[in-house]
């Protein structure tokens, strides 16, 4: 594991702890503060794992396992000091899926938001810009381009002005 050390007399790359879990394909990772969080994707298997890395003390610690379906390629974002998850592939739980969790961090613990309304998919994008998260783009059964704003402080999700240029997924 490495972290980009990015002071300006620096500019480099500075060798960290391993990460502590499996290694894995379509993951998700976010950051709440400081820390990062790392989690779900495919080992041997589907997971729900999630992981915080503390940079002030170079550790990885396991946390409370994702509160919904194992997945890949799921969407991620925060907003404040909290975190969320959601959309994503598990062929055992029927396929695309398109609910979301929010993690508090400070209770280590997962609950059910509002499910994601563009419809089920995996390989979406997913961002936050001030108190807002977006979730757009993605794959079910076709390729989409539509976008959607999750507003926390009221638990909906609201249609936003379709992604202008070619539909994508794991952009």
């Amino acid at each position: 594991f490495f972290y980009l050390n990015n002071q300006a007399q620096s500019d480099s790359w500075e060798a960290k702890a391993s990460f502590a879990g499996a290694g894995r394909s379509g993951g998700v990772a976010i950051n709440i503060g400081s820390n990062g969080y790392l989690g779900l994707g495919q080992t041997v298997s589907i997971e729900k794992d999630w992981w915080t890395f503390d940079p002030s003390n170079n550790t990885w610690t396991q946390l409370a396992d994702f509160g919904g379906n194992p997945r890949i390629n799921a969407a991620a974002f925060s907003i404040g000091a909290k975190g969320y998850v959601g959309t994503g592939f598990n062929p055992g739980s029927g396929g695309t899926l398109d609910d979301f969790e929010e993690y508090d961090p400070i209770l280590d613990s997962w609950t059910t938001v509002a499910s994601f309304p563009g419809g089920p998919r995996s390989l979406a994008v997913g961002f936050a810009i001030g108190s807002k998260g977006y979730v757009g783009t993605g794959l079910n059964a076709s390729v989409q381009s539509d976008f959607y704003e999750y507003d926390p402080s009221i638990n909906t999700w609201s249609a936003k002005a379709s992604y202008p240029g070619q539909a994508r997924y794991d952009a």
